[in-house]
């Protein structure tokens, strides 16, 4: 989290704004993370989207359970929103001291300018506030910009492989 100063610093002074997720707007939250999964995970590997009925049915029931101070959404200056970042609890973890960064997506436009490394800072510092001590980065790609962030000080402690297989009709 130290790690992102000045350049998180600049990332707010130039306008843009995160913050936490809005339980009691559930249905216009989840709009708005449909929108932004649909536009930052578009040219991933074997993204296939998905409507926005099967969004609210999939990511709904999650959202009712996440802390909210743990789902973050980013604002752009112009006000639009241009980054998510979807954070729980371990529920693995009966201490409750465990937290995971589940989905981190940034909109093509703002890639590499900070704003992923920011939010990844503020989880942390939220997971803190909320006594956990200890923070798992899931389900990164080996290569990319969420693995970078994730190297500054996260150790891989397991990894998976992501097999496509075309179905016969």
């Amino acid at each position: 989290a130290a790690r992102t100063g000045a350049r998180g610093r600049d990332l707010l002074g130039a306008g843009f704004h995160l913050r936490c997720l809005e339980p009691r707007q559930a249905a216009g939250e989840l709009d708005t993370l449909h929108r932004l999964a649909l536009h930052c995970f578009a040219a991933n590997f074997s993204y296939a989207p998905v409507d926005r009925d099967e969004f609210g049915r999939l990511y709904g029931p999650a959202l009712g359970l996440a802390d909210p101070r743990l789902v973050l959404i980013a604002h752009a200056p112009d006000g639009r929103p241009a980054a998510f970042l979807f954070g729980l609890r371990d529920p693995g973890d009966p201490s409750g001291r465990t937290a995971i960064l589940k989905t981190l997506g940034v909109t093509p436009e703002h890639q590499g300018t900070g704003l992923g490394s920011l939010m990844v800072a503020e989880l942390h510092r939220a997971a803190q506030a909320l006594g956990c001590t200890r923070m798992i980065h899931a389900l990164m790609p080996a290569e990319g910009p969420s693995r970078a962030i994730s190297q500054r000080g996260a150790t891989v402690f397991r990894r998976y492989a992501v097999l496509e297989r075309a179905l016969l009709p």
